[in-house]
């Protein structure tokens, strides 16, 4: 896990750190990996234990080409940061393109006194329809955070926002 935060660290402060960058560890390993990754914006993709898995996961990864995978993902973050804006939610993601990656993060009311309660309310709701995201906001930043790569479609993203736009329905009756 050292050797996790120092590389990170160092890419991070070097500049070095790629616009959409993975992590692809085993289900096995300790989940402090996925925090440490967290924190330095990298997504984690688990796969089964072995080596097989993490070299094929990697495969797959150069032959979509990384800069195919970086232009899907941006493209995604563009539509699903523009439709949570015009729904009027709070980004705390940055909206601008040296800046967005495929992690989004929201929230309703900018999390007054930390108060994460309608967040929480958002991630059950999700939970309930089968979409999982997680719920950041210990510092009183974050929100809900979303996560997607090459694999995600726009079609995933419309469903995801179909069920926000109905659980702020159902929040105004």
């Amino acid at each position: 896990m050292l050797l996790l935060d120092y590389v990170c660290q160092r890419r991070k402060t070097l500049g070095r750190m790629s616009a959409d960058p993975v992590l692809v560890k085993t289900i096995v390993t300790t989940d402090m990996a996925d925090h440490i990754a967290a924190r330095y914006g990298v997504r984690t993709i688990n796969v089964l234990t072995g080596f097989k898995f993490i070299g094929e996961q990697i495969g797959m990864l150069e032959q979509q080409g990384m800069e195919n995978i970086q232009a899907h993902n941006l493209e995604l973050s563009r539509y699903l940061y523009d439709e949570l804006s015009a729904m009027g939610l709070n980004l705390q993601s940055s909206g601008e393109l040296p800046h967005m990656s495929s992690i989004v993060v929201f929230n309703f009311d900018g999390l007054p006194n930390n108060s994460v309660e309608k967040e929480r309310r958002l991630l059950q709701y999700l939970r309930r329809k089968n979409i999982f995201v997680t719920l950041r906001g210990s510092t009183g930043i974050g929100g809900i955070r979303v996560s997607f790569h090459y694999y995600t479609t726009k079609q995933e993203i419309n469903i995801f926002l179909a069920a926000v736009r109905e659980f702020l329905e159902n929040q105004s009756e």
